[in-house]
């Protein structure tokens, strides 16, 4: 049973009762618990977004830079026709990659998920919800949307996880509501 009161407040005639004695170090306990794995996804939302607003500035920029590097490789007297027909090959399908009709709108969408992981590591940070904070642990483990930052967000989401599971943030999550 959780020495924390009840949420219903009816059966007190004076407002909410007064919050258990060891309360304040709880809350305390539990905001410790949290710091750095909502720091960690803090940062996975930032890198991730920036990166992906680099892209997107990029993208249209993209198509020249593959058409230059094939270029290049076929003026290139030292390098033999297979290594030409290798690096021409590469060069393409990164070229194609790009003109998908599929990436820009992709790339939004990545953009809105590495918003939802940022905002919902403030979330955790300041311990004010436990959905969008899970929900963007989640996000985070996911290599494919926290991309070049996955070796940061995995552990951050994983640890975020362990650390929303507790009883003791559960509680100072419901009681600073």
């Amino acid at each position: 049973m959780s020495s924390y009161p009840p949420d219903d407040y009816r059966s007190y005639p004076y407002g909410p009762p007064p919050l258990p004695n060891n309360y304040h170090q709880s809350y305390l306990a539990a905001k410790a618990a949290v710091r750095v794995p909502a720091f960690l996804l803090i940062l996975t939302g930032i890198l991730t977004l920036l990166t992906e607003i680099l892209f997107l500035i990029a993208l249209p920029l993209l198509p020249k830079a593959f058409n230059d590097a094939i270029a290049n490789v076929q003026q290139d007297p030292n390098l033999t026709q297979d290594e030409k027909e290798e690096l021409i090959e590469l060069w393409t399908e990164l070229k194609n990659s790009v003109e998908h009709p599929l990436t820009f709108p992709f790339t939004i969408v990545s953009i809105l998920l590495c918003l939802l992981i940022l905002i919902g590591g403030i979330q955790m940070w300041n311990l004010s919800g436990l959905a969008l904070p899970v929900t963007a642990s989640i996000l985070a483990i996911i290599p494919c949307i926290s991309g070049c930052c996955c070796w940061i967000g995995m552990p951050a989401g994983i640890w975020g996880l362990v650390v929303l599971s507790r009883p003791e943030v559960k509680a100072a999550i419901a009681g600073s509501r």
